[in-house]
């Protein structure tokens, strides 16, 4: 069966009850600020619990936690992308829908506009010029 969940119990019932549900929907964040902090929250145990918020796995668990440790920026990415890769290869999530976003200005109002660096930040305000 199916259940919603309402939006103000989202964190709550994911954190107390997730060994109730075997399949998760959930919404994400696009470009992480801090892609380590949602990776453990996602794929580390839930405290006093045997499972994580979406998938329960010790290897990919271990990986998060070595990566964010790391000081090596080098080495950090090559721990990140073997993340993502078992991420992507093992489906342990699949997007469903993704938003796809838009900007719009007249060409004799704006100058220099240049898209930013992620979706928190689209645009880059520092080069953009009103005229």
């Amino acid at each position: 069966s199916l259940k919603l969940v309402g939006r103000n119990l989202y964190y709550e019932t994911l954190s107390e009850h997730r060994d109730e549900f075997d399949l998760v929907i959930s919404r994400t964040y696009s470009d992480l600020w801090m892609p380590h902090g949602f990776l453990a929250e996602f794929f580390g145990e839930i405290p006093g619990k045997t499972v994580s918020k979406f998938w329960t796995d010790p290897e990919m668990r271990d990986l998060v936690r070595a990566a964010t440790r790391e000081m090596d920026a080098d080495k950090r990415k090559a721990m990140y992308d073997e993340v993502m890769t078992r991420i992507s290869g093992s489906d342990l999530t699949v997007p469903l829908y993704f938003q796809e976003s838009y900007f719009f200005a007249r060409k004799d109002s704006v100058g220099n506009f240049a898209p930013g660096a992620s979706s928190y930040n689209p645009v880059d305000w520092l080069t953009l010029e009103a005229k």
